[in-house]
């Protein structure tokens, strides 16, 4: 009798050990699920993360190639002398219009054109011309090109980018 009360307990022992086990393998998979959803998520942000820094980077070079096509038009002025002013109402047409008026409005946005014109044209320009070219002056009106630049840069808001 007392063999069989063994058994019993032992059998209970057993039982309550594989109930035990069966709790921590249940465990181990739930744990095991969660740490693959997690990696799963994890690899799922890198590669957005990945994405997002290409676009950043993308966009940082576009910024720099704007900043030195900007940079190069702001070289051109203030124009010096006739010469300049004739290469320059030829080259209106090959020039970026957008990076052109971005410019001129860099320039006159202090205060406005009145006041910023000599930083456009300069002291030879202002001396030899005048807009219909009267009391010995030269005509400012032929360059139509700039004109029409000039025009257009001052009559639009000021757009920054």
């Amino acid at each position: 009798m007392n063999t069989t009360l063994g058994n019993s307990k032992s059998y209970e022992q057993i039982n309550n050990i594989e109930l035990e086990l069966k709790a921590l393998k249940d465990l181990v998979t739930q744990q095991s699920n969660t740490i693959k959803t997690l990696k799963e998520d994890l690899s799922n942000r890198d590669e957005m993360i990945i994405k997002e820094l290409a676009s950043i980077n993308i966009f940082v070079r576009d910024m720099a190639a704007e900043k030195k096509k900007n940079s190069d038009i702001l070289q051109i002025f203030p124009i010096k002398n006739i010469d300049e002013l004739q290469r320059f109402e030829d080259n209106i047409p090959n020039l970026d219009e957008q990076a052109l008026l971005n410019a001129i409005k860099k320039i006159i946005q202090s205060g406005g054109i009145a006041k910023n014109l000599h930083h456009l044209l300069g002291k030879d320009i202002f001396l030899n011309f005048n807009y219909d070219g009267v009391q010995t002056k030269q005509t400012f009106k032929q360059y139509i090109n700039i004109n029409d630049i000039l025009y257009k840069a001052v009559s639009e808001k000021v757009v920054t980018k």
